[in-house]
Formats: structure tokens, C-alpha cells, sequence
């Protein structure tokens, strides 16, 4: 069965390998230019970013979803299982199959970005360490999160495959779940994996940098009265009455500046969390995949 389901896919095989060597090829050169770096606005820089943003989503669109609904479309399946071969065997030999190439390479994906981002360091005039790269602008596109991603958006692709059982709907399903998971997140679920720390300033500044090699992620400001009550932009520039340039404006009027951020020693630990969130939706789509060709297929 294993044969049999390596000889229908091996397109996918080939191409999602090619894709793989692909990424490869490019992560290298992006890093020999020196691309993956501070410059982040860079083409190259972009175009990585994009590349690699992509990729799950592509991954759960062409290589999930017709696992498959192709051959629920075309009604091959039923053909297999008069053949002696049960739901469970037929279902298993194509997870295997396309876990064994995914897995792999989104782990082996996630490991070269990670070390891309993470490794490379340079020092500053004053002699301070810090990240070549401001890791927290790669988040989304790199180590065990893109990992997660990947097998994430391919068990969302196989199971809108086996509940819609036609290809082309279950690839446009698939793409607007991912999205939306996604979006939702990065929106409300990832800024607080673990409490904020805050930073108080007293007056009109860029968000002064904590000390460590490691850039902060930064959240959001607040602004407040000496007394804790919460004030508006509006607020404050009309309590300032147009002296907000003025360095001590805020101190004067007794208005204090909170600044709510991730540090930058926390973004393996953000990774491993949210790597672990989507790998344990990819099991509940497995298992409804499972549960679906099991018990409601016909």
C-alpha cells in the first residue's frame, strides 16, 4: 500500500523536495549577501520573508488537501477498499507517506532559519554584544514555529480533504482556516504566552532599548495619572497643552509613560510555545481526518 500511494503522489514528493532544496539554496545566498540582517527592508530580505511566509499555507493548500480529496473526488477510494485493503489501512498508508516527507522537512526547514536568525552577532562601539538580526521581525518565518506552521496547514489541508471531498474547495478552505488561525494568533493569543514586563518613562522617548544581546518585542504604551487613572492620546496631548517636546512635559504634569514588551531572551520560549499550539491543532485535524474517513465516509 505504502508502493502504491508512493507511486500516486511522487509528483508532490519530488516537487515539495524541490521546494525544500529550493528554500535551501535561497536562505544561503540571502545569508551570503547578507540579507538576513538589521536591513530588513532590503529586497532580498522581502523577498525571504515572503517566501517563507507562504510556504505553509502552500504546503496545506497543494500537498494536504488532495492527499486526499482527489481520491475521494474521483471515487478511486471506493475501488482500493474492494480490494481487500480496509479505510484504516488506506488512510494510514497515505498520512505515513506524506508525514514522513513533511515532518522532515519542516523540521529540517525550521532548524536552518533558527540558526540563520539566531546564530550570527555583532558588537557595537561600546563594546555590547547584540543579535545581527532583529529576531522578533523573523518570528513568523522561523525555527520551530515555521515547523509548526507547516504541519499545521498540511493536517488542515488532508482534513478539509476528507470532509469536503472535492480538491479545489478544500484548497480554498484550506488557505481561509490558516489564515484565519494565524491571524488570530499573532493578534491575541502570542503577546501573552507569558506576562508583559512594563517600562516606565517620564517622558517623550523612542522605547529605550533594554540591556542584552536580544532584541525587545514591543506590545503597546499606556499612559497614566500619578493616581492610576488611564488617559487617552487625546488626553495627554491637551493636559500637555502642545509642550510635548519638551523632555520633563510629562513628569510636570504628572503623567507617567508605560511601555508593555516581550524581552528579547523570551523568543525561544515563544517559539517552543506556539510550536507546540499548532503542532496539537495538526493532531486534532489528524484525528478528525481519522474520525471522518472511519465513521461518516461512505
Amino acid at each position: 500500500m505504502i508502493w502504491s500511494t508512493w507511486r500516486q503522489h511522487r509528483p508532490e514528493a519530488l516537487a515539495a523536495a524541490a521546494v525544500l532544496a529550493g528554500m535551501a539554496s535561497l536562505l544561503a545566498f540571502a545569508a551570503a549577501q547578507g540579507a538576513i540582517s538589521r536591513d530588513v527592508g532590503s529586497v532580498l530580505s522581502t523577498f525571504v520573508v515572503i517566501a517563507l511566509g507562504v510556504l505553509p499555507a502552500l504546503a496545506g493548500m497543494f500537498l494536504g488537501a488532495p492527499l486526499l480529496a482527489r481520491d475521494l473526488e474521483q471515487g478511486t477510494y471506493r475501488l482500493v477498499w474492494t480490494q481487500g485493503t480496509t479505510r484504516g489501512r488506506w488512510l494510514a498508508a497515505k498520512l505515513v507517506f506524506a508525514l514522513a516527507v513533511v515532518v522532515p522537512a519542516a523540521a529540517l526547514l525550521g532548524v536552518l532559519t533558527a540558526a540563520l536568525v539566531t546564530i550570527p552577532q555583532e558588537t557595537l562601539s561600546n563594546g555590547t554584544t547584540m543579535d545581527a538580526v532583529p529576531i522578533w521581525n523573523y518570528f513568523d518565518v522561523s525555527g520551530p514555529a515555521l515547523a509548526g506552521y507547516v504541519v499545521f496547514a498540511f493536517a488542515l489541508g488532508v482534513a478539509a480533504g476528507a470532509v469536503v471531498g472535492r480538491t479545489y474547495p478544500a484548497m480554498a478552505l484550506t488557505l481561509v482556516v490558516y489564515a484565519a488561525v494565524r491571524i488570530f494568533v499573532v493578534a491575541l493569543v502570542r503577546p501573552n504566552y507569558l506576562p508583559p514586563l512594563r517600562l516606565q518613562l517620564d517622558t517623550f522617548q523612542a522605547f529605550p532599548r533594554p540591556p542584552g544581546r536580544h532584541d525587545p518585542l514591543y506590545l503597546y504604551s499606556t499612559y497614566q495619572t500619578m493616581s492610576g487613572q488611564t488617559l487617552s492620546d487625546q488626553q495627554v496631548m491637551r493636559l500637555l497643552g502642545g509642550q510635548a517636546d519638551q523632555p520633563t512635559s510629562l513628569a510636570s504634569h504628572g503623567i507617567l509613560s508605560w511601555v508593555s514588551y516581550q524581552p528579547g531572551d523570551r523568543w525561544w520560549a515563544f517559539q517552543s510555545i506556539e510550536a507546540a499550539i499548532f503542532a496539537g491543532l495538526a493532531a486534532l485535524f489528524v484525528g478528525l481526518t481519522v474520525y471522518w474517513v472511519s465513521r461518516r465516509l461512505a
